[in-house]
């Protein structure tokens, strides 16, 4: 069975282009990481992505399972949006303190991401 943390992985390795920085970027272990690729490569019975390539090579495969993230993972975060709408939640509020100007590069992008998924 495919799960959504399986479609994130690889939607999170296209992304990145490495097994080091999706790891990072899911705040996983490279071993786990590995492992849950592993585990996907062995129910599905087929190799996702070339190892040793830079950035990372999808498989035919691999490229089907992208797609299929491309598709459903928009959709999920969607509907988590519109369930919170529905359950009449009050708005709430995001404070955020910064103690140096060098978090600017990283904040700002996620604010704009964070404010995109809740506009309110």
């Amino acid at each position: 069975m495919i799960d959504i943390k399986h479609l994130k992985t690889i939607s999170t390795l296209k992304e990145t282009g490495s097994l080091v920085n999706t790891a990072r970027g899911l705040f996983l272990t490279q071993s786990a990481l590995s492992h849950q690729i592993k585990d996907l490569e062995n129910k599905l019975d087929c190799q996702l992505f070339e190892r040793k390539t830079q950035p990372v090579r999808f498989t035919p495969q691999g490229m089907l399972l992208l797609e299929l993230a491309n598709e459903i993972l928009p959709r999920v975060e969607a509907t988590k949006c519109r369930l919170k709408e529905s359950l009449n939640q009050p708005i709430s509020q995001l404070r955020l303190s910064v103690e140096c100007h060098a978090c600017f590069h990283w904040l700002l992008p996620t604010i704009k991401e964070f404010n995109n998924f809740w506009p309110d």
